[in-house]
């Protein structure tokens, strides 16, 4: 899974199913290579 896709399932679904559960709330816009996703 590509880090846009973990941003994107994380943007539709704050508790969703992706590799990152603790990317939730503001944190969730924030990709895993920590660049600011707008």
């Amino acid at each position: 899974m590509s880090i846009n896709a973990i941003a994107w399932a994380n943007d539709s679904k704050p508790a969703g199913p992706v590799e990152k559960p603790t990317l939730i709330g503001p944190a969730r816009h924030t990709a895993a290579n920590g660049t600011t996703r707008h």
